[in-house]
């Protein structure tokens, strides 16, 4: 019984791990980079709607391949990828996912210019909350830009997604003060629209000094306390990811400073449970 419980407690614990890895959002810049390391490596990126989004752009607009070649390959690799998918399941999402794919050919974004004149106004914000959305929401809006070149420099994400790549925790009615005061500071532009949060950033600006290339939008509020020199961030010994590490702060009883990300910790148990968990059922 006592065994039974150990192994269902060791279960809880990769399932948590599992989904705190699941839950982030993610932009990439470069897919075409992404899809040939899934083609090397024989992994899922993330789910399989999204493995198959990327594969599904990259044999049609990359290889000129015909949806009946294409479909015949996303679903050989998922099968050899994937233990859990079964053809029948996902057959009518599969299909859907390469006749939307026509469309849109892969994003091939090197890097996102930051400008010392965009930084100068960021930085000028009293609130360093404040601060650290308006420059992930100045990346998003170049991001979305670079996209499509009629944007004209509006933000459509969701205000979680937005302050979750800020690196920003808050409640409705925080993240709602946060956007305010962006507003009647003049950085960005609500829309007219009754029903609409968007907003379009009033200090992009298009060409300039550098202060900054971005080329990954993981931890981009971090990433923006990291190049300002903010004492309490540190870069993960494993991903090189800038982080939040309060024993900067305050260190701990042993007096020891963090080695690596929340991510990057969170892999390690998880490792370390399933050869734990794979060992005991042995």
């Amino acid at each position: 019984m006592t065994e039974i419980l150990s192994s269902l407690k060791l279960l809880n614990k990769l399932n948590h791990l599992c989904l705190r890895r699941l839950i982030v959002i993610n932009i990439v810049l470069n897919e075409k980079t992404l899809v040939e390391k899934i083609l090397e490596t024989k992994e899922l990126e993330g789910s399989i709607p999204y493995t198959a989004t990327l594969l599904a752009k990259y044999y049609i607009h990359e290889k000129g391949l015909e949806p009946a070649q294409v479909y015949k390959i996303i679903n050989e690799f998922l099968k050899e990828s994937c233990e859990s998918y079964r053809e029948a399941k996902w057959y009518s999402c599969i299909d859907e996912i390469i006749h939307k794919a026509k469309k849109y050919p892969l994003v091939e974004i090197d890097s996102l210019p930051i400008y010392e004149s965009e930084m100068e106004i960021i930085n000028g914000l009293e609130n360093l909350r404040d601060q650290k959305i308006l420059f992930t929401a100045l990346c998003l809006a170049k991001y979305y830009n670079a996209l499509n070149p009629q944007n004209n420099n509006w933000v459509n994400t969701d205000y979680k997604d937005l302050f979750s790549l800020g690196n920003t925790v808050g409640t409705r009615e925080r993240r709602c003060q946060i956007i305010g005061r962006l507003f009647r500071s003049d950085c960005i532009t609500m829309s007219k629209k009754v029903n609409s949060l968007n907003f379009s950033v009033d200090i992009l600006v298009d060409s300039g000094d550098v202060a900054l290339e971005i080329t990954d939008f993981k931890n981009l509020g971090n990433r923006y306390l990291h190049f300002i020199g903010y004492p309490e961030i540190s870069v993960c010994s494993c991903c090189g990811e800038p982080f939040r590490d309060i024993s900067k702060k305050k260190k701990h009883r042993k007096g020891r400073l963090r080695q690596y990300c929340t991510s990057c910790k969170s892999e390690m148990q998880l490792n370390r449970y399933t050869k734990y968990y794979n060992s005991d059922k042995k």
